[in-house]
């Protein structure tokens, strides 16, 4: 019989045994299989693990991110389309200060993170692919890669995009206020509804992010099953403090009759259906940007790109 240094409770049937050695032998092939692929620098060749392409660099893959592989899989989010590329975590990972990334074709800094991964002896993966060092970061980067995923032929007006804008309002400050060393921050005491094109052109990035990064870190509290934060990522504030600096900012506000439980609650609903998307690709909702909102969304492109250009 197959001897392993296993023990097993003496109530076990000979055929139970039998099972469970053969799944202890089958991990450990698995290990062993990885082991083998690692190169002189500490990288690995891609595996497959619970239907994902996994490529490690550095350290061999820990038990922790293997359970995030397996319960994103049981929950059907699964796609070999998207390779995960596991690194060490911080600045040791060597690729990306960042700790995780979710790296496209059109995100502007993938082809500087390839080039990290060549100078580093590692042959990137075509994109998309994610970098992450731990099982959360792995939850909230596949999050993006699930927006991108049910975002469908339109990229440029994501679902994430869409989806939120039945929940929030965006506004746009009177007067803005300087600081030293920081750029511009607004003022939101005294805010008003969007009146003109360079108004909704002003909130365009800012909700951009804003809804994308909401969509990733509620995917990543309903794998965690638990906020990963003591305050609510749904709160008009967090969405706000989540815009990077020296972008033209916009506040943004839950439409009356909107609480933040029901954008949480609606969301998670979503993500019970997998990596396929739930619903149709949702309309964004007519008066987000004023009365310029069907002009914006048509040309949201050009719209992003001169409202990035301002800023350099």
């Amino acid at each position: 019989m197959f001897q392993t240094s296993e023990t097993f409770p003496r109530s076990a049937t000979p055929c139970t045994i039998l099972i469970q050695s053969i799944d202890i032998a089958h991990r450990r092939l698995t290990m062993d299989a990885e082991l083998s692929a690692i190169n002189s620098r500490g990288h690995t060749s891609l595996v497959t693990i619970h239907g994902f392409r996994v490529q490690s660099y550095g350290d061999r893959i820990s038990r922790g991110f293997r359970k995030g592989l397996k319960r994103l899989a049981e929950r059907g989010f699964n796609d070999p389309t998207c390779v995960v590329v596991k690194t060490p975590s911080g600045n040791r990972s060597g690729i990306t200060h960042a700790g995780g990334r979710y790296l496209h074709s059109e995100n502007t800094y993938t082809a500087e993170v390839m080039q990290e991964m060549r100078a580093q002896g590692m042959e990137p993966p075509s994109p998309p692919f994610l970098v992450a060092p731990g099982e959360f970061i792995l939850y909230h980067e596949w999050g993006h890669h699930v927006d991108r995923t049910w975002s469908g032929d339109d990229q440029d007006v994501g679902f994430s995009f869409r989806w939120f804008s039945r929940f929030y309002q965006l506004c746009v400050p009177v007067s803005r206020v300087s600081h030293a060393g920081r750029g511009f921050s607004t003022d939101f005491v005294d805010a008003r509804p969007i009146e003109s094109e360079l108004d909704a052109a002003d909130g365009i990035v800012p909700w951009q992010h804003a809804s994308s990064e909401l969509f990733a870190n509620l995917f990543e509290d309903w794998m965690r099953g638990d906020k990963m934060v003591d305050w609510d990522e749904c709160e008009p504030e967090s969405l706000t403090r989540s815009v990077p600096s020296g972008y033209p900012s916009a506040r943004i506000a839950l439409l009356p009759d909107v609480g933040v439980e029901t954008v949480r609650a609606e969301t998670y609903r979503l993500f019970t259906s997998g990596i396929r998307r739930p619903v149709d690709l949702p309309p964004v909702r007519p008066g987000l940007f004023g009365d310029y909102t069907d002009e914006i969304v048509s040309r949201l492109h050009t719209v992003i790109a001169m409202a990035r250009a301002k800023q350099r």
